[in-house]
């Protein structure tokens, strides 16, 4: 008796959303050039970016990649950068000011504290033995 009930609701539940209704934007297929000229039409009316706009946007990415891929293999290759890399040098002091915030924290608190902090085993270092 419990088996055909619990089949017969399990197939009321994975039947319903079949049975559903196609909301009305469905199947329909790309719009044609005219839709497409008028959408451009009212996006430049309403003062949208247009196609040059975003043509313009995605020749500066292009460019960002191309410097940035150059940075890179002169880095691998040893060579020093070009004064544009801005950005690595921005790294580079951002990552001295952490290893001097790093070596400062050591010096604070009290001696107990400071033994305590040097006793402690860090998780990420799970091959020491403290």
């Amino acid at each position: 008796m419990k088996t055909p009930l619990l089949s017969m609701l399990l197939a009321l539940s994975l039947a319903a959303p079949a049975m559903a209704e196609k909301p009305e934007w469905s199947g329909q297929s790309k719009p044609s050039g005219e839709q497409r000229e008028a959408h451009t039409a009212t996006m430049k009316a309403k003062g949208g970016r247009d196609e040059a706009d975003d043509m313009d946007g995605m020749k500066q990415k292009k460019e960002k990649l191309k410097k940035e891929k150059k940075l890179k293999e002169q880095k691998i290759k040893g060579e020093k950068a070009d004064k544009d890399s801005d950005d690595i040098k921005g790294l580079e002091k951002q990552k001295s000011q952490k290893a001097e915030q790093e070596m400062k924290e050591l010096g604070k608190g009290s001696e107990k504290g400071q033994e305590a902090r040097q006793q402690r085993k860090k998780w990420w270092r799970f091959w020491e033995e403290q």
